[in-house]
């Protein structure tokens, strides 16, 4: 199903709601759209069954407490002082500061990597090569490169161990000069077929069908009362001097404004289960 779903859905409208999402994710500091928007960056792995990105969370989260502790270290900002460390205050302000900080920061990781997911090589390449030819070019052979290190680097280090040689310094060499190489003959390639002459062309070919015009009118729809919201500053929070967070759930109009980037953001996941 989502391999499918991959090949399918419009580069420029997976572009856009990656780019809407994450842009929100910063804009926005309030804690529970900060949470709420890592529950649905969450879900949208595991509907992709990106389960690389659990693995990450779990790697995030001894980063997510040292930023933490260390924001209240560094800064001594905020009335309320719980503790001193060499003289100098802990305050419960400069600790829930760092606190945010750390969850914003999961949760722009998190929907990065359900981008990477979606967004190909081949999408990126089709979305900017007719603008910048070059750098969508190298850009996607670095996106290819990286991943063909490690499998090259597995299949030396299987082959090695089979005929019965120790790890060394030149099974890296091995990797590397492989990789060179096939980076060379790359080039040579793309010279004999003529690149850089003539108008460029994409080797997939992208319909804006009916799912993707859909979703782009809901979207935009969401996104105008998302964007209404923050101009109302209905999810206002300030850390200093003292904690001040805006309850918008006691209050209707703001209500529905966070339910608007709750279904926005639930867009491709709800999308990805229909077409399954």
């Amino acid at each position: 199903m989502t391999s499918v779903f991959k090949k399918t859905s419009h580069p420029v409208r997976d572009f856009l709601f990656f780019l809407l999402i994450i842009v929100f994710s910063i804009a926005v500091r309030h804690p529970l759209f900060s949470a709420s928007s890592l529950i649905f960056a969450l879900f949208y792995n595991g509907v992709l069954k990106n389960w690389k990105a659990f693995k990450i969370l779990a790697g995030l989260m001894p980063f997510f407490v040292v930023l933490s502790c260390l924001n209240p270290i560094v800064s001594h900002w905020g009335d309320t002082v719980l503790f001193s460390i060499c003289g100098r205050p802990f305050t419960k302000e400069a600790f829930f500061y760092g606190l945010n900080m750390g969850l914003t920061f999961v949760v722009m990781i998190q929907w990065f990597m359900a981008a990477g997911c979606v967004l190909t090589v081949e999408k990126f390449t089709y979305l900017f090569s007719p603008f910048f030819p070059a750098i969508s070019l190298m850009m996607s052979m670095i996106l290819r490169t990286i991943p063909l290190v490690f499998k090259r680097a597995k299949e030396i280090r299987q082959a090695r161990q089979a005929l019965g040689i120790k790890r060394d310094i030149k099974e890296v060499n091995a990797v590397f000069a492989s990789t060179l190489e096939d980076g060379v003959f790359t080039a040579r390639t793309m010279e004999d077929r003529g690149f850089k002459n003539g108008k460029r062309t994409s080797f997939l070919k992208y319909s804006f069908g009916f799912w993707d015009f859909t979703m782009v009118l809901l979207g935009i729809a969401l996104c105008a009362f998302v964007i209404y919201g923050i101009n109302q500053e209905f999810f206002a929070v300030d850390f200093y001097p003292v904690i001040k967070a805006e309850k918008f759930w006691e209050n209707t109009k703001e209500t529905g404004v966070f339910a608007a980037f709750c279904l926005f953001a639930l867009l491709p996941s709800v999308e990805c289960l229909i077409r399954k």
